[in-house]
């Protein structure tokens, strides 16, 4: 169930970008929020 999150997560159209234009990673919160859940 946390990779079903994950994929959920990485496949939502707006996220923060780094400098770099890629995505930033999910707070450990959100991780942690996610294992909790599953």
């Amino acid at each position: 169930k946390v990779r079903e999150r994950w994929n959920k997560w990485i496949g939502e159209p707006h996220h923060p970008l780094t400098p770099s234009d890629r995505k930033k990673r999910p707070s450990i919160s959100q991780v942690c929020q996610w294992v909790k859940r599953s």
